[in-house]
């Protein structure tokens, strides 16, 4: 799974991503929700310092975080140079 995160990193800079100066809309709770589309709009620029959850949601450590997660979002909520994400990661095969 490491090995992935750290390809579809290198890939984002690799194909130079650009940014269009829109971000998904956070949740109540401050946290957006990636998905592959977003990814490297969000995640691979250098304006921001960004946290990833990689969740799923059978899991049941995943389920015991998202309380804790949510509060996390909900403090940097107002900050503009952090985001909180997550993206759900059930299917790996579909990040590619």
């Amino acid at each position: 799974m490491t090995w992935r995160i750290l390809l579809l990193t290198l890939l984002g800079f690799c194909l130079g991503v650009e940014y269009d100066g829109s971000l998904p809309t956070p949740n109540q709770h401050g946290v957006i929700e990636l998905n592959p589309e977003n990814w490297p709009r969000v995640v691979m620029h250098d304006k921001y310092d960004v946290m990833v959850e990689f969740y799923s949601p059978y899991c049941s450590y995943c389920q015991q975080l998202e309380p804790i997660w949510n509060q996390l979002g909900g403090k940097f909520k107002k900050e503009d140079s952090v985001l909180i994400t997550r993206i759900d990661y059930s299917d790996p095969k579909k990040l590619y």
